[in-house]
């Protein structure tokens, strides 16, 4: 899915919660959208799909008789929220890229309830319950639990601070780990590095100021670069923008902050592999 599709969702939900008290959905205003996303295509089918899942939210969560039949005793909303990105990206990744936006979005919706459900019994809920107990504290109470009282309110909610803090510490690791190094074969990559530049600049001095203020270089390269190419400078991957046969890259202040050579390659990382061109080097000097 595009970015600008996200945020256009992410709009369009902002504006109908806002709008909601005047909206009034009724059943025959879904048969009429259905019928048009059935019937159309290109940017009017998406258009009518954007009104179909506004209406189909709001006409059921305005079905009062469902809320006496079905009341979950789990509040999974937030963990479905923020975990249906990453449950869509393994679904592609395991399954195929050609998949149905519609199938791709229901077996989303089942990786990520299951991940919700863990979260709200793992991290949610004894979250809830720590912060309630934190705030009901008195000064003394503060004393108590600062202080390591051996309550066994204390003594849970320290339980569950400290593993949220340990979480914390895996996640930053796991992601430092795995930017940095390849745990799968590294593999020649077909497409090589012509030229590039700029080919040399000063410590502490942006490199290729862009209007933005930004720093930024390009590499020209010797074919059409496949999608998930990233160039990565002195190490760290960069924010990368693919052309037809050139390659553009913003670069982080900070990398070329002291001098010496800066290697510079293309990457591609697979599920099983990763591709690598050619390296070449950015001289920085003093």
């Amino acid at each position: 899915m595009t970015s600008h599709v996200a945020y256009t969702m992410f709009f369009a939900g902002a504006f109908t919660f806002g709008a909601s008290k005047w909206i009034v959905p009724h059943l025959w205003h879904g048969v009429a959208l259905a019928l048009t996303l059935y019937l159309t295509s290109g940017t009017a089918h998406v258009i009518a799909f954007y009104l179909f899942v506004i209406w189909a939210i709001l006409f059921v969560g305005g079905l009062q008789w469902l809320g006496r039949l079905v009341r979950p005793r789990n509040d999974v909303s937030y963990g479905v929220y923020i975990y249906g990105w990453p449950s869509a990206q393994i679904i592609l990744l395991t399954v195929t890229a050609h998949m149905s936006p519609y199938i791709l979005a229901a077996l989303s919706l089942c990786l990520a309830g299951f991940f919700a459900a863990l979260s709200w019994r793992l991290i949610e809920k004894p979250s809830i319950t720590m912060g309630r107990h934190i705030a009901s504290l008195n000064f003394r109470g503060w004393i108590r639990f600062l202080c390591g009282a051996r309550m066994i309110e204390d003594i849970y909610a320290k339980r569950v601070f400290g593993s949220m803090c340990a979480l914390l510490v895996v996640c930053v690791l796991m992601q430092h780990i795995t930017y940095s190094h390849a745990f799968v074969p590294v593999t020649n990559m077909a497409m090589k590095i012509r030229a590039f530049g700029p080919t040399e600049g000063k410590a502490g001095v942006p490199l290729n100021v862009q209007p933005d203020g930004s720093s930024a270089m390009w590499i020209s390269v010797d074919s059409v670069p496949q999608e998930g190419a990233t160039v990565v400078f002195a190490g760290r991957r960069l924010v990368t923008a693919l052309g037809k046969d050139v390659v553009t890259a913003t670069v982080d202040q900070n990398l070329v902050a002291h001098a010496g050579e800066k290697p510079i390659f293309i990457e591609r990382r697979l599920l099983d592999h990763v591709e690598r061109s050619n390296a070449v080097a950015m001289n920085i000097t003093q």
